[in-house]
C-alpha cells in the first residue's frame, strides 16, 4: 500500500520484513510548503516502530536533511500517540497568529524507524497525522 492509504482510516501501511535490522522509512510529500508542529501515529501492537529520526526536504524534489533534535520514541501499543516536534530557532511564526518560532517549514517529511518491536522488523501503521499549517515562506 502507499502512504495515501493511511489517511482513509480503513487501510494500513505495512513495511517489508527486515531481519537485518535495516531502517524502515516512510516518506510524506506535501506538494506545498508546510510548517510542521506535531505528529500522531497509531501502530498495530507488536509491530510498532521505535527510535524514529525525522528528516525534511525544504524544496520540492530537494535533498532530505536530518532534522536536528527531532526524534520520536513511540511505544508498542495500539493507542494513538502524539509527538510534539522541536522548534527551529530563529524562524518567526507570526503568520500563524501564535507568535514565537515554528518547528520546520518543508515540502516533504521522512520518518526513519531505526528498529521495530517485531522480531522480523515489520512495522504496521493504521493512522498517521501531521499537524501544522500551510505557509508561504
Amino acid at each position: 500500500m502507499n502512504a495515501l492509504d493511511i489517511t482513509d482510516h480503513s487501510s494500513c501501511w505495512n513495511s517489508e520484513a527486515s531481519p537485518q535490522k535495516k531502517q524502515q522509512i516512510l516518506q510524506i510529500m506535501f506538494r506545498r510548503k508546510v510548517s510542521i508542529r506535531k505528529i500522531g501515529i497509531t501502530f498495530q501492537g507488536g509491530f510498532a516502530g521505535e527510535s524514529a529520526q525525522l528528516s525534511t526536504s525544504k524544496e520540492e524534489g530537494g535533498k532530505f536533511t536530518l532534522w536536528e533534535d527531532a526524534f520520536i520514541e513511540p511505544e508498542d501499543r495500539n493507542e494513538f500517540q502524539e509527538f510534539d516536534l522541536p522548534v527551529e530557532e530563529g524562524v518567526d511564526d507570526s503568520s500563524s497568529g501564535s507568535g514565537g518560532n515554528h518547528p520546520c517549514v518543508c515540502h516533504a517529511l521522512r520518518i526513519a524507524f531505526g528498529e521495530s518491536t517485531d522480531f522480523y522488523g515489520r512495522i504496521t501503521i493504521y493512522r498517521l497525522e501531521v499537524w501544522g499549517y500551510e505557509t508561504e515562506e
